[in-house]
């Protein structure tokens, strides 16, 4: 019984760190609240270091993740905490025919850990997915 309250423990404790990571394929995870399930795609892969890149950010129903929303608004931002800083660019964004959203133009400019945001608002309501990006010098 014990055992079994520890690893239920751990595993909600490791959920509520954020999305998974495998920047060689893309960021996925729910967002705050967990309305919304948010995968994004960067080109390229993994993200470079002080190289602009472009991401497609496909934004999901979370009971659903077959079913892609077209009715959000998705803003993708990037910020260095430990350094109190954003990008140094001003990326710009798309609607694709699908649905998802194409951004252009972010930079990570710094090597160290970034926070890639992506904030998806429906109907006056916003929640955010927040994946780490490391970048090694």
């Amino acid at each position: 019984m014990r055992t079994t309250l520890l690893l239920l423990a751990m595993s909600l404790l490791l959920g509520a760190c954020g999305g998974s990571d495998d920047s060689n394929t893309g960021y996925q995870g729910a967002t705050s609240s967990g309305t919304f399930f948010v995968k994004v795609a960067t080109s390229p892969a993994p993200i470079p270091l002080n190289e602009t890149f472009s991401a497609d950010v496909a934004v999901y129903d979370s009971h659903d993740q077959t079913l892609m929303l077209d009715d959000v608004d998705v803003v993708l931002d990037g910020e260095m905490p430990q350094h109190g800083h954003g990008m140094s660019v001003q990326p710009t964004a798309s609607k694709n025919s699908d649905g998802s959203v194409h951004v252009d133009g972010m930079l990570f400019h710094m090597p160290g850990t970034w926070k890639l945001h992506v904030d998806v608002t429906r109907q006056n309501e916003t929640e955010r997915a927040t994946f780490d990006v490391v970048l090694e010098p």
